[in-house]
């Protein structure tokens, strides 16, 4: 079952455009030691304060190669050490922080 998701239409089918466009085919996967998992109580990033800026075409920047990003991440990981590889909170609905936007058009549904 899909839940409600960027990635399905209103009437619950998939939206194919984001989908591919988010997903795509790929044969790598990520892997990691630790991860931080906060769900819907995610924690709000100034993101200019890590020179995050919108790209074009909303398209994913690795910003791990900044020194502010890597001084977040840093900062993350010691203010939850004891949170590490766990679930904190269950995912954050869609229905309620996010808006349906088509990729293919770049507008809001």
């Amino acid at each position: 079952m899909q839940e409600d998701s960027h990635h399905s239409n209103e009437d619950g089918s998939p939206n194919l455009t984001n989908l591919n466009r988010d997903t795509g085919t790929t044969d790598h996967v990520l892997i990691s030691d630790y991860f931080l998992y906060f769900g819907s109580t995610a924690k709000s990033i100034d993101l200019e304060a890590i020179n995050y800026g919108k790209v074009r075409d909303y398209k994913k920047t690795d910003l791990s190669h900044t020194q502010k990003a890597r001084e977040l991440i840093s900062h993350m990981f010691t203010e939850h050490r004891s949170e590490k590889n766990m679930v904190l909170a269950d995912p954050c609905q869609f229905v309620y922080s996010h808006k349906r936007v088509d990729q293919g058009t770049n507008k809001i549904l």
